[in-house]
């Protein structure tokens, strides 16, 4: 049985495109799987660090919710978000 380490570097699978190591703002340099779907004629696209933790909360709350500023402000000041 092959180790973590051993996977993670695995000559075969970077190449091929299955696994791609990023630059993560958090966690530093990790390895992570690529979708396996490959359609000929077009490039994956680079995998991206997730955002962080509330990053989207002004779009889903205001946008998508509807509520306004001084709300958003009043949830993030008593820690609702």
């Amino acid at each position: 049985m092959r180790d973590l380490t051993e996977v993670m570097n695995d000559e075969n699978m970077h190449p091929r495109g299955s696994l791609q190591w990023i630059d993560h703002p958090a966690l530093g340099r990790v390895v992570l799987p690529h979708s396996p779907l490959v359609f000929e004629g077009t490039e994956r696209p680079p995998i991206e660090p997730s955002w962080p933790l509330g990053a989207d909360n002004a779009a889903i709350f205001g946008t998508w919710l509807g509520h306004a500023q001084r709300e958003l402000q009043k949830y993030r000041t008593t820690g609702v978000i």
